[in-house]
């Protein structure tokens, strides 16, 4: 799993936003999402000095986890905002990409 975040609006002020990835499996017929081992991403922090067009990245080279016919595989995006005061705006917005690489056993 290969990921990027480009940074379109950086955290406000002295505030930093760590913006992570994590992919999450789904069995055939169910609609529970469960975290899949060894694929949590974790991006360099971004801060108030950090540019506009920044490409965040990060990979997990490691996940070795069986996929049957059925299954749905989501990746989520989330971010964490550190040192904001009350009524600060919290928020960093940017674009995300992946890559996944499956491999079929026989």
């Amino acid at each position: 799993l290969e990921a990027t975040f480009t940074v379109n609006t950086a955290p406000l002020n002295a505030q930093t936003a760590t913006v992570t990835a994590q992919l999450y499996i789904a069995k055939c017929g169910s609609n529970i999402f469960s975290p899949i081992q060894r694929s949590l991403i974790i991006f360099p922090t971004a801060t108030s000095a950090t540019m506009p067009g920044t490409i965040l990245t990060g990979c997990s080279k490691k996940i070795n986890y069986p996929v049957c016919k059925g299954d749905r595989i989501l990746l989520v995006y989330s971010a964490a905002i550190t040192g904001a005061g009350p009524g600060d705006f919290n928020v960093i917005i940017g674009t995300a990409s992946a890559g996944l690489s499956l491999a079929l056993k026989k």
